[in-house]
């Protein structure tokens, strides 16, 4: 702007300096101003303009309008943002119709159909709202500061997963001394899998990254293109868009941002490996990333994206489908136990279709992973079938227990299975029996009808649904803690974790499922109605990596897949 007051009367005494000459370090008296440079001009600069064919068309006004409000007038209405695809020409319209600003070139070819375009200098005061710079300025430098902390914590947690990759594999390669007898092949394949497993935190991470520098570029360039406008009211209501413009984009990304602020990751030894040596199994153990805080948490109730169905029954089954216990695998596809027909299928979601099927020789109840290449299954007969896991599902070892097989679920070496009655069992993996559990702390019958069973996001808390009565919450070892009810829920049976501090219950009787936290301290409501065309609600399970909800029913061939948010 100028370095003196506009109103001086005379030309000899009211003198301004050009401002390209100012910062060439040079001296150089202003004889016109550039609108669109918003800066004043010397001859040589006012001639230069001539010569550049990007400059020619550039608003230069006289000299007499410097010491004149001429200046504050003309200047008021003109923008010199330039145009985004005709980069020589200025955003000098504006469409009412699609609230946009453009070159005369882009109202010509992208708006030649609206009824309302605008000169900017006729139409910027009809417009716009003067709002307050300073408190955007302000809410701009906060928005910004915040996205540079959130790029700073992936950077941060980026590293610390890099770390804990290390330790995860010198973990590996520990193990690998204690059994000097497995080939190398199980050294390398473990650590491929710690390595996909970075890989893939690793991209969403350097995206979250991403985003957060180019939101910070962009809060930057809003807060400077908003400085710089002070003093210029048009300027000032273009700049105040496009920073409100920003902080909704910015905010926007926030929201989209994944949540996890630390984690870490760990190599969980598969101690079986020991004893399987034969059937060549390719990895020492599990690969888990724990997210340690509790800022995945969710606390509101999930919604329905969409609805589908899949038709599960084969050319081989005699009866209708009738699927008691589910389960994904860590590759993401589905295992069904399909209790009338005696067999344990594979269905690929993405193809809609079962791949595999496996005869089992018994009735199934439920279903569950041990490890990435192997299931448990519990069987009527009193019998856990081991199921291998490989390009086509073969039965393995059983072992025989005490007990009907009704519900299934495997933590730390250990099956936790319901009896479809009054106990819960905990066995090791060979069929040792290392507690029965059927009572609560005063002494009193645990469970009237113990079904299904899922543990918690961090394995210390086992649900065990529990007919009419809800859901029953013990520890990993045992204890009981406490018992869930829900208004909605009626005849509790399947049972599932959501990763993110949840549960989902099937209501068999009211056919539905609810959602719980798991601390049981909040009751979400219905995930999925009655309304939504579910009847006598068997199993249910999650995938919460797609967001896919998987629910069986008694007595039919199809499952329902809901897509959830």
């Amino acid at each position: 702007m100028a370095t003196g007051e506009c109103e001086l009367t005379s030309d000899e005494m009211f003198v301004f300096e050009c401002t390209l000459c100012v910062k060439r370090k040079k001296n150089g008296d202003a004889v016109k101003y550039c609108a669109e440079c918003q800066g004043y001009c010397c001859r040589s600069c006012v001639e230069m303009h001539k010569d550049i064919h990007a400059l020619i068309n550039h608003n230069m006004l006289k000299k007499s309008s410097l010491k004149s409000t001429v200046l504050r007038t003309e200047l008021s209405t003109v923008l010199r943002k330039r145009c985004s695809v005709h980069e020589t020409e200025v955003l000098e319209m504006y469409c009412q119709n699609h609230d946009e600003f453009g070159c005369s070139t882009c109202m010509a070819l992208n708006h030649k159909k609206c009824e309302e375009l605008k000169s900017v200098s006729n139409i910027v005061d009809a417009i716009y709202k003067k709002s307050p710079i300073k408190e955007t300025l302000l809410t701009l430098e906060n928005k910004k500061t915040w996205m540079n902390t959130v790029k700073k914590n992936k950077e941060n947690l980026l590293q610390k997963l890099k770390k804990s990759k290390e330790e995860a594999i010198d973990t590996i390669k520990k193990i690998r001394q204690e059994v000097e007898c497995l080939p190398n092949e199980m050294e390398k394949e473990s650590i491929k899998d710690v390595e996909m497993e970075l890989s893939k935190i690793k991209s969403y991470l350097q995206h979250d990254i991403h985003m957060a520098e180019k939101e910070v570029s962009a809060l930057q360039s809003a807060k400077d293109g908003l400085q710089r406008a002070t003093g210029n009211e048009a300027e000032e209501r273009f700049w105040m868009r496009i920073a409100q413009m920003q902080l909704n984009i910015t905010e926007s990304v926030i929201q989209s941002l994944h949540t996890q602020t630390d984690m870490k990751m760990l190599f969980s030894p598969d101690q079986e490996i020991i004893n399987f040596l034969q059937q060549m199994i390719e990895s020492f153990g599990i690969v888990q990333c724990y997210s340690l805080g509790t800022s995945n948490s969710r606390k509101t109730l999930y919604a329905v994206k969409a609805t589908r169905e899949v038709n599960i029954r084969t050319q081989n089954d005699t009866n209708t489908c009738c699927v008691l216990g589910s389960c994904f695998t860590q590759d993401g596809m589905l295992l069904l136990a399909d209790y009338n027909n005696k067999t344990l299928k594979l269905v690929d979601l993405v193809q809609m279709v079962v791949v595999d099927r496996c005869n089992l020789g018994s009735k199934p109840c439920d279903v569950c992973c041990v490890t990435k290449r192997e299931a448990v299954v519990g069987l009527t007969n009193n019998t856990v079938q081991f199921v291998s896991l490989g390009n086509q599902m073969e039965l393995s070892r059983l072992i025989k227990v005490d007990h009907i097989c009704y519900g299934i679920a495997y933590h730390d070496d250990r099956l936790y299975i319901t009896d479809g009655g009054k106990s819960l069992y905990i066995h090791d993996m060979t069929g040792n029996v290392l507690q029965t559990v059927t009572k609560d702390n005063s002494g009193n019958d645990l469970f009237k009808w113990s079904t299904h069973v899922a543990f918690s996001d961090t394995g210390d808390k086992l649900f065990v649904t529990n007919g009419d009565d809800g859901v029953v919450a013990i520890d990993a070892n045992g204890t009981y803690i406490n018992t869930f009810k829900d208004e909605n829920l009626a005849g509790a049976f399947g049972v599932c974790a959501d990763n993110c501090g949840n549960i989902f219950v099937t209501g068999y009787n009211s056919h539905n499922v609810v959602q719980m936290s798991q601390d049981g301290k909040e009751r979400f409501g219905e995930v999925v109605k009655k309304t939504d065309r579910i009847s006598l609600a068997y199993s249910i399970t999650v995938n919460t990596g797609d967001g896919t909800l998987i629910i069986t029913q008694q007595d039919n061939d199809k499952i329902k897949v809901f897509d959830i948010q």
